[in-house]
């Protein structure tokens, strides 16, 4: 699930025009960085995920899905952000925030990440 929900905020930020300068990936998953670096190096390993240095900080790497792979990528990912569209519709933009939020602190609960 992890490895969906990681991949799912590389393609999003493609779809933005983020891939330049993306969110840290811990950010993006509320997740220990020891954590995703260990999934950002399963999916490195496979050809996934690409790394390359940010030019502009030698420091830093930037991660994103691998050319090659992204079209794959997108089409494995859309028939679930298609049905999240239509589940969500409905929802006011306070009640997503609410079911986003559960969401993330069960998750956080289940794989003992809890923070607070």
């Amino acid at each position: 699930m992890r490895r969906v929900s990681l991949l799912e905020s590389f393609e999003v930020d493609v779809r933005a025009g983020r891939s330049g300068r993306p969110r840290p990936a811990h950010a993006r998953q509320a997740t220990a960085p020891t954590t995703v670096s260990l999934l950002v190096g399963d999916l490195s390993r496979q050809g996934i995920l690409e790394r390359r240095e940010d030019e502009a900080d030698r420091r830093r790497r930037i991660i994103g899905i691998a050319a090659d792979r992204q079209p794959a990528i997108t089409a494995w990912l859309a028939p679930g952000a298609a049905a999240r569209r239509k589940a969500l519709a409905p929802l006011t933009p306070d009640q997503r925030q609410l079911l986003v939020d559960t969401l993330l602190a069960y998750e956080a609960a289940v794989s003992g990440e809890e923070q607070g």
